[in-house]
């Protein structure tokens, strides 16, 4: 590339550390690959930047207390590549009930373990059939 984009340190580390883990060779030729994707990546990202939806500022806004807008830049520019939450499930939603006054049967809790597994490490429980 021409030079306009640089690659921080740190992110052409981490870079280089994911593609090791995954049993590339370390050679020159590959290193310089991968830097110049990251420079590529970063370039794109320049002349693409990312905006928060209203929604997305606003929730970075009112959860800042009196912080300065440079935090708040910093806070989106972390943000910004974070996969977002999983949406909360039918199981979740009943610990919600049950946390207003409602019962929960034994089937509701094994329901509920089995929910936040499977949301939260992507795994069922071996207890349950079906």
């Amino acid at each position: 590339m021409d030079g306009k984009i640089k690659v921080p340190e740190g992110m052409l580390t981490a870079g280089n550390d994911a593609v090791m883990s995954q049993s590339c060779c370390p050679c020159s030729t590959c290193v310089g690959n991968r830097e110049a994707i990251l420079e590529a990546a970063l370039l794109w990202l320049s002349e693409n930047p990312i905006v928060p939806t209203v929604a997305q500022w606003s929730d970075i806004y009112h959860n800042s207390d009196a912080r300065s807008a440079r935090w708040r830049c910093v806070e989106w520019q972390r943000r910004m590549f974070l996969s977002p939450e999983p949406e909360v499930g039918q199981a979740a939603r009943r610990i919600i009930d049950g946390m207003r006054g409602c019962t929960l049967t034994p089937a509701d809790a094994d329901a509920i373990v089995e929910e936040v597994s499977r949301v939260s490490h992507g795994w069922s429980d071996p207890r349950r059939k079906g």
